[in-house]
């Protein structure tokens, strides 16, 4: 993370907190060079590239598994509380019983076809 004061590329976490919605991260850093503090807000970002079924069509059905491939890219060591978090929430409300039965099955143990 740079520095906003000087432009350092290396700045130590001081603390972090987690939001109570588990969207967002609020860091607080120190730069090593000039000594300076500030402050972060860090966010999950969620990209769905495309949806594609083994058989080579996109569309879901009724019947449909989602298998699901979660790439994280840690900008530091707390950043991977908050994608895990991130990850349980979104398998939870796609597989979350309702009345009509669940949404979708998610398999998270991608294995080689």
């Amino acid at each position: 993370m740079h520095c906003p004061f000087c432009q350092h590329d290396n700045t130590r976490v001081i603390d972090s907190r987690v939001s109570e919605d588990g969207a967002t991260i609020r860091r607080r850093r120190e730069c090593e060079a000039c000594g300076e503090r500030f402050s972060t807000l860090e966010t999950v970002e969620l990209k769905l590239p495309a949806i594609i079924k083994g058989d080579g069509g996109r569309e879901l059905t009724a019947t449909s598994d989602l298998d699901m491939m979660l790439i994280y890219d840690p900008v530091d060591e707390g950043g991977g509380t908050l994608a895990a978090r991130f990850v349980q929430r979104l398998v939870a409300a796609l597989s979350a019983p309702t009345e009509e039965g669940t949404l979708y099955e998610v398999d998270l143990q991608l294995r080689p076809s």
